[in-house]
């Protein structure tokens, strides 16, 4: 069975709100969480709306259900490990999954992947610049990110000071996800709601 024909029957099979309850959502989509990656697969995004059974044509997003804010934390530095022993290496390693599994326990952790070394820098008018980059081996290239849902920025500081990594030189950078684009929403411009479509 192909990748697309196993959604289908995801999506039909999974869950389904109580009919009749004035207050229940049903999903347009409610995907199975993959516990593999697709065979030959590569990154992709499944978005959920959820729609007011009494108010079908009202769309609304997770994100009014919920007072918390989301925080992305970029880990900065792909250089820490050359001077350590492997023992070093792992046990740091599994200091920071420990402290990884405790953030996902605790419901924090909304999404989290780390970034391969090389990529490209794309510039210019209609993108015609394609060069090699950002330089992976260096302390300020991006070598992964979480996703975090917490109560305010100061939860956030406080996630990302407990990362290992700040040990061997790192640097998390904390930053706040916006609710809409900040240059549309001070224009009063309709791509401002972009991020909500």
């Amino acid at each position: 069975m192909d990748a697309t024909a196993r959604f289908s029957r995801m999506r039909r099979s999974r869950l389904r709100p109580a009919l009749g309850c004035p207050h229940s959502r049903r999903p347009e989509i409610i995907p199975k969480v993959p516990t593999s990656c697709p065979p030959g697969g590569g990154s992709f995004v499944v978005g959920v709306k959820l729609i007011n059974s009494t108010s079908p044509k009202t769309p609304h997003t997770s994100t009014l259900m919920s007072s918390k804010s989301d925080y992305l934390l970029l880990f900065r530095g792909t250089t820490w490990q050359q001077e350590l022993s492997p023992q070093e290496i792992e046990k740091t390693l599994s200091s920071f999954m420990n402290w990884f599994q405790e953030l996902q326990d605790e419901g924090k952790i909304k999404g989290a992947n780390p970034l391969e070394r090389g990529g490209k820098l794309v510039s210019g008018p209609n993108g015609r610049s394609v060069v090699d980059g950002p330089f992976a081996e260096s302390k300020e290239a991006i070598g992964g990110y979480f996703l975090i849902s917490v109560e305010d920025e100061a939860e956030a500081i406080a996630i990302a000071q407990r990362c290992p990594l700040l040990e061997r030189g790192n640097v998390v950078e904390v930053r706040p996800v916006a609710p809409q684009c900040p240059l549309a929403a001070s224009l009063n411009h309709p791509l401002a709601e972009l991020a909500h479509a």
